[in-house]
This record gives C-alpha cells, structure tokens and sequence, in this order.
C-alpha cells in the first residue's frame, strides 16, 4: 500500500495499517504510535516538525521538515537519509549505530557536527557537505566507519575532535581544508589503508603524537607551494617523510 497526501486526505484511516510501505505527507499527518506501520519502507515528509520515525523505515526524506534536530540512533535499517535543509547543527549521538546507512549529505546551514553524530554507521561509504559553514567536528564523530574510502573537508572546518575518524579502517585519499587549525589525539588513527593525504593549511595545522597513529609515515601527504619547511619543522607533521610542494586550490 502507497499514500502520497492530498488535500482532503485522512490521516485516521491509515494509522496502524499494516500493509503500509510508502508514505509522503506533512509532518502533522504522520504520528507513529503502537507499532503502527510496522512494514513502512520508505518516509517522505513534505513539510513540518517530524516526531518518533517508525524503526523499520530504510528511505527517509526529511529535507523539506523544519527540524532543528532528530536523534535517529540505533535506526539499524535505515538505508538512505536526507537530513532537513534548515539544519545547523547534528547532535550528539544523531545517527549513532545506523549501521546500515550507505552515505549522507551533510546540509549547506551545519556548522557543527556532534560528539558520536555517526558513530559506527558501517556503512557509509560517502560523506559530501553541501556548503562551507562546518566549524567543528566532534569527538568521535565518524568513529568505526569502515566503509569510507575518500574524505574531503570543505573550507572553514578549523578543528577535528578526539578519534572522530578513528577506524576508518578503508580510508585512503583524505584532504583537509586551508582553514584547519587543529586535529585532536586520535583523529585519524587506525586509518591503516591511507595512501594519499592533502594539506591545504599554510600553517601545520596542530596534531598530537596519535593523531596518525597506524598511518604508514611512507604516505605522500601534499602541502602548499611555499610551505615544505613549515611541515618539516613541525615536531609530528615531519614524521612523514614522503611529503612534497603542490598548487593547492585557492
């Protein structure tokens, strides 16, 4: 059974259908309660703050919904999300043990990315930011992604939490933005399969002793024409030893 809302459409008389598997309507007509909808597939919200999402559901469109946050951890089939438009921030912990999400876009208006915000989401093989407003990204933030093979940070991300790519075990191109100032302990550790890095900072963006911890010190990691000597100075940024001059992007 497909639903798509029209005018005149009764949200009564679809609340606890069973044989449910397609729904698009405004957040108000969508109120799951008592394990109603058990076999909804596929969500789309056309407007509104959406409440409880049925666990069961593996297509979840929330762009246009007027959230402000959404706490969808342990959300173990979802598949494929479109977080809403109007997002500023992901919270703490907002899609921890989805670990079957394939990818996600993060929206243009985030500026932070919580503590834990995709922990253990397996899965994910893709992360794009749709705009350049992100600051921050928290502790732990992408902990345990496996599946994440390429990774770039887009301009204005200054600081990159404790283990917030920690495990990223297939990680192999990652490039970091003009504006990084920090990475904390941790950060990229575990990421044992890196083959190419980019740095795009003119200032070695501060990193601690474990911030690469099982990186292969033989990765070629890139840095702005004019900038060798900065890099090879810094106490922990020269221990990669394979590290040469390129024309980075302006």
């Amino acid at each position: 059974l497909e639903v798509q809302y029209a005018e005149g459409y009764r949200y009564d008389v679809f609340n606890g259908d069973e044989a449910l598997t397609f729904l698009q309507a405004p957040a108000e007509l969508v109120e799951y309660r008592n394990n109603s909808w058990s076999n909804l597939d596929t969500l789309i919200v056309i407007s509104g703050e959406i409440g409880e999402v049925p666990s069961n559901v593996r297509y979840l469109d929330l762009r246009n919904a007027t959230n402000s946050t959404l706490r969808l951890n342990g959300w173990e089939n979802l598949t494929t999300l479109y977080l809403p438009n109007g997002y500023t921030e992901i919270a703490d912990k907002a899609l921890l043990g989805c670990k079957h999400l394939g990818g996600i876009l993060i929206p243009a208006d985030v500026t932070r990315i919580g503590e834990s915000a995709f922990e253990d989401c397996r899965s994910m093989d893709s992360v794009v930011f749709a705009g350049n407003k992100v600051e921050t990204i928290g502790d732990w933030a992408f902990y345990n992604c496996h599946s994440l093979r390429s990774l770039t940070l887009p301009e204005g991300v200054e600081e990159i939490g404790r283990a917030a790519f920690f495990d990223c075990t297939y990680l192999n191109e990652l490039t970091l933005p003009s504006t990084m100032k920090k990475i904390a302990d941790n950060g990229f550790a575990g990421c044992e399969k890196m083959q190419t890095m980019y740095v795009n900072a003119l200032v070695p963006p501060t990193i601690e002793a474990k911030t690469f911890e099982d990186v292969n010190r033989a990765t070629p990691v890139f840095v702005p024409k004019g900038t060798l000597e900065r890099y090879q100075a810094d106490e922990y940024w020269s221990e990669f030893f394979n590290m040469a001059e390129y024309e980075a992007p302006t």
